[in-house]
């Protein structure tokens, strides 16, 4: 039999069921909202005046039983327990009860079980909520930018909203507006002026075919031998045997052609890299700019190169072999979504590698950068490389290389576009105690780009009307979680 007060903890992307777990739920009490104001009494005035009211943390405390056929099985449940509400951040709880609804919770102090036989026990345990409302499921709306939208907002509370836009057609600023408040950014250019356009594609490749993709006989260390394939992610290696005795690197290599040649440019590559949990010991995902000679322009790599540990080192390496800094990156990331970045502007070189979130591919969580600043390596580049590599007989990692693209970085002054078609710009306008409000293009951190007058808004419970700018260039969904009290 379950509890009727049963519920579920949600922590790092597990769930644990109270009640599959072998634990019965005799209490689950949420204590009322927590008004916290702020009085001044003013001299010769009855009573006082209020100047500040918020709402503080609340307390959830929850009295549960603990069931087992030995006491081996019962402490190995206290502990597993113990692992359970421990966290250094917030777990989510969801009610059988309330299915819809979830509250998001820590565990402060300490707590012990209490014994009742050798294999029975009681404990009560006192959680602290530092978001002091609770959350209905999220609740998605598409805004038009032809029209104001009117939404009709659930809950008992104002919440903080997450807008997703689209973009249709390049653009100089992106809006959306409660009618009181507004978030931006950019600007709008007046009648009498020109966008310009900073950065132009010259390349851009989904790895979903080999169309394009021609062989090629440079490599910047080792050599090629093997062939790539392909499935519906992107590019992988097929390795072929190592020469005898030659212990080098060695694997496939293909190149394609931009559609014009580039000066000052930025070229980025996106990849998955699994080297902890699917085997292997070694391997190396490497993205070239070769001039129209077919000379090494740049060589920028990642690599596991370490045997008896999975961890990955970054590098950016010139033509003429000068080199960045090599980049050690922390050893605990050992499987990675990641995207490889090289710009040239001028004679000032930048090797970016960004972490971008698991499941999504989209999501930048961090980033580390290099620099070189040199006048002898100035060709132009025409075509891009790329090679995996493995070392020798080595058992070879799993990689994949999901995307590539190049774009010529004019310099130009005035207003420049911000976003072009298919790009994807997100206001997240949650802010509390445990993070600030961000804004993203395609993934990336971007709150440089925020208009100064510009702040993120909240929705109140009942009918709101947003307006969402350009017309016609840009189309949005809106995601919140209703709050209540």
């Amino acid at each position: 039999m379950k509890s009727e007060l049963n519920f579920k903890v949600r922590k790092q992307n597990t769930e644990y069921d109270m009640h599959e777990l072998g634990v019965w739920v005799e209490s689950f009490h949420i204590h009322s909202p927590n008004s916290q104001k702020t009085t001044l009494q003013m001299p010769g005035k009855h009573g006082s005046r209020l100047m500040q009211s918020s709402q503080g943390v609340r307390t959830v405390d929850i009295s549960m039983q603990l069931e087992q056929n030995s006491l081996f099985e019962y402490d190995e449940l206290k502990h597993q327990i113990y692992d359970i509400f421990y966290s250094d951040d917030t777990l989510t709880i969801v009610r059988d009860l309330r299915p819809d609804r979830e509250i998001y919770v820590i565990q402060e102090g300490d707590y012990d079980l209490e014994n009742i036989t050798k294999s029975d026990g009681r404990f009560e345990l006192s959680l602290t909520m530092i978001d002091p409302y609770i959350y209905g499921k999220e609740l998605f709306e598409p805004l038009a930018s032809t029209a104001g939208t009117i939404i009709n907002v659930e809950g008992t509370n104002p919440t903080q909203p997450i807008i997703e836009l689209d973009v249709l057609a390049p653009i100089t600023f992106a809006l959306v507006s409660n009618g009181d408040e507004f978030m931006m950014i950019g600007q709008p250019v007046d009648v009498k002026q020109t966008p310009v356009q900073k950065e132009e594609r010259v390349f851009y490749h989904g790895m979903e075919s080999m169309t394009g993709w021609v062989s090629t006989n440079v490599i910047g260390e080792g050599y090629i031998n093997g062939s790539m394939d392909f499935d519906s992610t992107g590019f992988f290696p097929v390795f072929a045997a190592p020469n005898p005795d030659e212990q080098e690197w060695h694997g496939p290599a293909m190149k394609h052609s931009l559609s014009e040649t580039v000066q000052d440019f930025k070229a980025d590559m996106g990849f998955r890299f699994y080297a902890e949990s699917r085997g292997g010991s070694v391997g190396r995902i490497e993205m070239y700019g070769l001039d129209a000679t077919n000379g090494i322009v740049f060589r920028a790599f990642i690599e596991d190169k370490w045997k008896g540990r999975d961890h990955f080192g970054v590098q950016l390496e010139l033509g003429n072999g000068m080199v960045t800094d090599y980049l050690t990156l922390p050893k605990s990331l050992e499987d990675m979504y990641g995207r490889l970045k090289v710009f040239r502007e001028g004679n000032k070189w930048t090797l970016i590698i960004q972490h971008l979130r698991d499941g999504t591919g989209q999501i930048v969580e961090r980033e580390w950068r290099r620099t070189l600043t040199t006048d002898a390596v100035m060709q132009p580049v025409s075509q891009i490389q790329l090679a995996f590599q493995k070392f020798y007989d080595l058992p070879e990692e799993d990689m994949e290389v999901l995307l590539m693209r190049c774009y010529k970085l004019n310099d130009v002054q005035g207003i420049p576009y911000i976003a072009n078609a298919g790009d994807k710009i997100v206001f997240d306008h949650r802010d509390t105690q445990q993070r600030s409000p961000e804004i993203r293009v395609n993934g990336e951190l971007r709150n440089d780009l925020k208009d100064f007058g510009a702040t993120p808004f909240s929705l109140q419970p009942g009918k709101n009307t947003l307006a969402l700018l350009p017309d016609n260039a840009v189309q949005a969904i809106l995601r919140y979680r209703p709050a209540y009290k």
